[in-house]
């Protein structure tokens, strides 16, 4: 059966939060402000069964998602040509190659090829990138019902003073511990001291 997009709009959308950043004017202005009614879902009813089966996703947005990702190969067709015709190894060359992995990690980590065209992959990666600003930002979760997008603080103190001994900043998603080799070889070397016992709190 077809699914249809909400005529709700959420505050939280991107064609909501970041119209101003690309501009109204933009091409992808143009479609966040008028792609309901250049694709209305209406124009593909007769792909879908009327009554049986699951809903799917709304066709207007998977025509929006289609064309972003042709975008994005196209984009990342233009970085190989022009990587082509520079010095491997050279500043320009290590800039366009690293803006070319992030765009092609943003394509392909929420949606995956299919027999027809592309669908919404299940679940999020573990290293999926939530930020195009600040690529290095990661999913956690505090608790089994809640989570949170950022870094996590890995403190080292010391139990009878209450001094800090060390401190580190990690990905939203490190497991917890998973540094804490880490944070004692740094304790040791700002306390000029051997850490004899290693007490653990995770919360």
């Amino acid at each position: 059966m077809m699914s249809r997009r909400s005529d709700q709009k959420s505050l939280f959308q991107a064609d909501v939060q970041y119209l101003g950043f690309v501009g109204p004017e933009s091409f992808y202005g143009f479609l966040a402000q008028y792609g309901r009614e250049l694709f209305p879902d209406e124009d593909f009813l007769e792909l879908y069964c009327p009554d049986t089966g699951r809903p799917s996703v709304a066709p207007s947005l998977l025509a929006f998602l289609t064309g972003l990702i042709e975008d994005g190969q196209r984009a990342l067709a233009v970085a190989r040509e022009v990587r082509s015709g520079l010095e491997e190894g050279s500043e320009e060359d290590e800039e366009i190659a690293k803006a070319a992995e992030l765009l092609s990690q943003l394509l392909w980590q929420d949606v995956e090829p299919r027999e027809r065209g592309y669908g919404i992959r299940r679940g999020t990666g573990r290293d999926r990138v939530p930020s195009v600003e600040d690529p290095e930002q990661r999913h956690g979760h505090k608790s089994h019902g809640v989570s949170f997008t950022g870094y996590k603080a890995a403190v080292a103190a010391d139990v009878e003073s209450q001094l800090v001994t060390a401190v580190e900043v990690v990905a939203g998603n490190e497991p917890e511990g998973e540094g804490a080799a880490k944070l004692v070889e740094q304790s040791e070397e700002n306390t000029g001291s051997e850490v004899e016992q290693v007490i653990g709190d995770t919360a």
